[in-house]
């Protein structure tokens, strides 16, 4: 059953508009309605509006003007989940995370690189094996599943457990409290640190 949007009032309109770069704060029906159920259909609802913040200053922007208004939000990636974690249930204000696309240069003395959730897992994976290193896990939604998603979903494939023996370590830059892989995931904070490991090949050596 369809829930009913929230309406937001034209102060709080003007805020997180003002908060986005413009055109992206959403509010056209036709147009959420491509962010507002998951990829089975099961899940979902109406959403008020959907904020699409390029950086993590207009993420903390967004939450703040939120909070000033008791705006209820939910956070999406890709929108790959098959739980309905990222879509909305009860009206909710959408903030993409889709946007935030930095990707920086790989340490390959740490073994690690900074990346912003909206990168996508194939093009970390593509960014690390041009670095002679690799990603430590893998799915079939890797095109579309975004990092921010990824990093806190409980996904622990064949690759994830070549590399490492205990849980998914990204760096914690966030205080790692809460999920397996040791990340939070307040949405404003800094750009996941992601420890990465040897190539494939190295791994399929040492069986």
């Amino acid at each position: 059953m369809s829930v009913p949007s929230l309406e937001l009032s034209h102060e709080a309109l003007a805020e997180l508009g003002a908060a986005l770069d413009p055109g992206h704060l959403i509010v056209d029906r036709e147009l959420c309605a491509a962010f507002e159920h998951d990829i089975t259909g099961r899940f979902g609802a109406a959403a008020c509006a959907v904020a699409r913040p390029a950086d993590t200053a207009q993420v903390a922007a967004v939450v703040r003007v939120c909070a000033g208004h008791a705006i209820p939000l939910v956070p999406q990636g890709g929108n790959t989940g098959l739980v309905g974690g990222g879509v909305p249930r009860s009206g909710e204000l959408i903030v993409s995370l889709c946007r935030l696309q930095q990707l920086g240069d790989v340490d390959d003395a740490a073994a690690q690189v900074i990346v912003g959730a909206g990168v996508t897992l194939e093009q970390l994976q593509r960014h690390a094996r041009a670095a002679g290193l690799d990603v430590g896990i893998d799915h079939g939604a890797r095109s579309a599943a975004t990092i921010g998603g990824t990093k806190t979903a409980p996904t622990a494939t064949a690759t994830l457990t070549q590399y490492l023996a205990g849980p998914y370590d990204l760096g914690r830059p966030w205080g790692c409290k809460g999920d397996q892989f040791g990340a939070d995931t307040r949405l404003g904070s800094n750009p996941p640190t992601i420890v990465l490991g040897g190539p494939p090949e190295a791994s399929k050596r040492k069986k």
